[in-house]
């Protein structure tokens, strides 16, 4: 894997998307501020990526970043959480773990 276009990168931005791009993660999701260099970085390493609007629980809305190299991933995360409020629910829950990689007793 090309990772040298990762390292102007923070090291866990970097990391996540090594794990991703090497199909440990089926998906990851950024939270903290991003732009096109960002994801420009990630896409050169053949990640896709999607900008997600979440709405917090006091109303205001945040995007967040996710990447994968499976655009059904991509695809399935956006339909499940694209402009939806933030909620703690089990089968969100689920999803969310399914889509990071989590074992599924976690």
């Amino acid at each position: 894997m090309r990772t040298t276009c990762l390292r102007p990168l923070e090291f866990e931005l970097a990391y996540l998307a090594c794990l991703t791009k090497e199909r440990l993660k089926p998906l990851s999701r950024w939270e903290k501020p991003f732009g096109g260099e960002i994801e420009a970085a990630l896409r050169a390493t053949s990640l896709q990526t999607r900008s997600i609007r979440r709405v917090l629980t006091d109303g205001r809305e945040k995007p967040e970043l996710v990447f994968s190299d499976s655009a059904a991933c991509l695809d399935l995360y956006s339909s499940q959480f694209e402009g939806r409020r933030l909620k703690l629910d089990e089968p969100a829950m689920r999803l969310e773990g399914l889509l990071f990689g989590y074992p599924r007793c976690c």
